[in-house]
């Protein structure tokens, strides 16, 4: 975490399960969100750029059938706005169960995005039971050396 400023987070996909994740959030860090829909959440922003920009950790939390678009998308945000300085920084997080392509969602993320930290996150959890505090199991995995 950075001491001089409030840590960020964007969650892409503001659906269930992104809008159950954001009300996680809200409140301990800075939350931004972005999806293909107007939600009228208050943490929405107007374009994907806006919401990943100067961030910390990006959450993808779209389904499957979505998710490597999503990723392109976001890689065109940061080439499109010559933030390629900062986005190497960012740890990409994924909430997508699933195949894509004949691949999982992680493998995705670091064929992409090599130089970035990454990591997944699933479990037998639903929307509702992170929503209401009361999640039973969770498996978080990344792609960090830990010594």
């Amino acid at each position: 975490m950075i001491p001089d400023r409030e840590y960020s987070i964007s969650i892409i996909g503001l659906g269930k399960l992104g809008k159950a994740l954001a009300s996680q959030l809200y409140g301990c860090t800075s939350v931004r969100g972005w999806d293909v829909v107007d939600t009228g959440l208050t943490i929405q922003t107007d374009t994907l750029y806006d919401c990943i920009k100067g961030t910390d950790t990006i959450f993808i939390v779209v389904p499957s059938t979505h998710f490597q678009e999503s990723l392109d998308n976001i890689i065109k945000a940061y080439s499109y706005n010559k933030d390629w300085h900062t986005a190497t920084k960012v740890n990409v997080i994924t909430f997508t169960k699933g195949i894509c392509n004949n691949e999982l969602p992680i493998d995705i993320i670091k064929s992409r995005l090599p130089s970035n930290p990454c990591g997944v996150i699933s479990g037998p959890m639903l929307s509702e039971e992170l929503y209401n505090r009361s999640t039973k199991a969770v498996l978080a995995s990344n792609n960090m050396d830990i010594h």
